[in-house]
């Protein structure tokens, strides 16, 4: 006899499937971050160089040479929640959030490329992930990488398969700014850039995408140029 879970339509089988691995990568987050590993427990190394560059920002002082040693998206973030009565709540939260919208950007992205049931595999896999879920209980680059990145490569994918020219030009304007936030965090991802650029070169013709590259620049330029000048004023040369 089916039962009344059978008789519910397709769609809302798979809600309640991604709704509960959601929910247990946020469980599963919260009891890291806010009772195994709190992350202003552990400021020492990288950790203690983001949070006192994060005060310093808060503060109003003036950023040196030496600032420009790593990328400067992830003190700049942070610097916002020193502006709070408690600061390391909010990041705990902040991580903690993070760390769910990359499990559901992540099944998005999948979903799009691969189906539904791949899709709930990519999310419960990273929900579990222990280095995701690690990484949320310090003060590092690492979390907000990983949610621009998913946000990246989600536009990227929208702005690739969308059919509609105006939904493609929307979504490889938020690819393209998407890119340099990732490289705010870590310029690793810059990398990335060259080899989508040869991709692009190969595949533009299959897939429409010649009017995309001006709307991907259009992102890209004007924060990466920001990015420049602002660490060139700070070193007193072009950078």
């Amino acid at each position: 006899m089916p039962t009344r879970f059978d008789s519910q339509p397709k769609e809302k089988k798979e809600f309640i499937k991604i709704a509960g691995i959601l929910f247990l990568a946020f469980l599963l987050r919260v009891v890291f971050v806010f009772a195994i590993h709190p992350p202003e427990k552990y400021l020492y190394s990288d950790m203690e160089w983001y949070t006192i560059k994060a005060i310093k920002l808060a503060h109003g002082v003036q950023e040196v040479p030496w600032d420009t040693f790593c990328p400067s998206g992830t003190p700049y973030l942070y610097s916002l929640f020193f502006h709070m009565p408690n600061p390391f709540l909010g990041i705990k939260i902040f991580n903690v959030i993070a760390g769910v919208l990359s499990c559901y950007l992540i099944y998005r992205s999948t979903e799009i490329l691969f189906g539904g049931k791949a899709a709930l595999i990519a999310g419960f896999f990273s929900s579990i992930n222990y280095l995701f879920i690690d990484f949320s209980g310090y003060v590092l680059s690492e979390t907000p990488f990983i949610l621009s990145l998913s946000l990246m490569f989600y536009f990227l994918i929208k702005s690739i398969t969308l059919g509609d020219y105006s939904s493609k030009r929307i979504y490889s304007l938020l690819s393209g700014f998407t890119i340099v936030l990732c490289a705010s965090f870590k310029t690793s991802i810059l990398l990335f850039v060259p080899i989508f650029a040869f991709w692009w070169i190969l595949n533009h013709k299959k897939y429409q995408l010649t009017q995309n590259l001006s709307f991907y620049l259009l992102g890209f330029l004007p924060f990466f140029i920001v990015i420049c000048l602002k660490t060139s004023l700070i070193l007193g040369q072009f950078s």
